[in-house]
């Protein structure tokens, strides 16, 4: 997925992003927004897989949250395997 949404875990991608969901989520009235990653980090899935894709997600979560503040909700679906969370 890294080759459709890589540009979102860049600094000024990940400023674009959350400014226009902030943007969209005032002019609906909406009360947060959901986040769909679950099986982006499943190099089995055969996507642009990089292991530094869970440390951009979490980065990308953060700043929305500074941009929406705590009155809006984030919520997200993801994945689990043994692969993501390094289980035996």
């Amino acid at each position: 997925m890294q080759d459709l949404f890589g540009s979102i875990f860049y600094r000024h991608g990940r400023k674009t992003f959350t400014s226009s969901v902030k943007e969209l989520l005032d002019y609906f009235g909406a009360d947060g927004i959901d986040l769909d990653w679950e099986y982006q980090l499943l190099p089995v899935i055969r996507s642009s897989f990089s292991p530094k894709d869970k440390d951009d997600f979490t980065n990308l979560v953060k700043r929305l949250r500074s941009k929406l503040g705590k009155e809006k909700e984030i919520s997200f679906a993801a994945g689990a395997s043994r692969i993501i969370y390094r289980l035996p």
